[in-house]
């Protein structure tokens, strides 16, 4: 993910990393200290990026550093630009990560009607497109099944 955010920065990402060689590159890229400093780079890098794909890429990564640091309502905003970025590019792998990731925030959030919901509307989105992605089959499946898990007056049945 760093070396995402340094070369999206940068600029590096207008073409595809095939077309260039990512090795004089990889100097560019200074370790993050801290998660936070990744949030502030990536937020940076993610004003300047002008390919719709590679903003949704990037505020993905963004949505799920902030959900693993717990700031919740930040994760939630990055989440909604991925999946209005994924719908604009026709990209369902990336709405489907939207999904599951703001399936994942309900859940912390203790709103699991709503994260089940969310999850199942992922699984929905992802059997009417036919795809064949196991493990994005698998993160939509355990977040339903989490959702279910997770909630005190649910019913833990539910999450198999």
């Amino acid at each position: 993910m760093l070396l995402f955010i340094g070369l999206l920065s940068t600029g590096l990402l207008s073409t595809p990393l095939s077309q260039k060689d990512t090795t004089s590159y990889c100097s560019a890229v200074v370790k993050e200290p801290s998660w936070e400093e990744v949030l502030s780079s990536g937020a940076k890098a993610l004003k300047h990026c002008q390919n719709p794909q590679e903003a949704a890429k990037l505020a993905a990564h963004l949505a799920s550093t902030a959900f693993y640091l717990g700031n919740y309502a930040l994760a939630s905003t990055y989440a909604r630009q991925v999946h209005e970025l994924a719908e604009a590019t026709a990209d369902t792998a990336l709405l489907l990560r939207s999904v599951y990731l703001e399936s994942a925030i309900h859940r912390a959030l203790g709103r699991y009607e709503e994260a089940v919901a969310t999850a199942e509307k992922a699984l929905m989105i992802y059997e009417q497109h036919h795809l064949k992605e196991p493990l994005l089959l698998g993160k939509i499946y355990f977040n339903l099944g989490a959702a279910h898990a997770d909630n005190p007056e649910g019913l833990l049945k539910k999450s198999f």
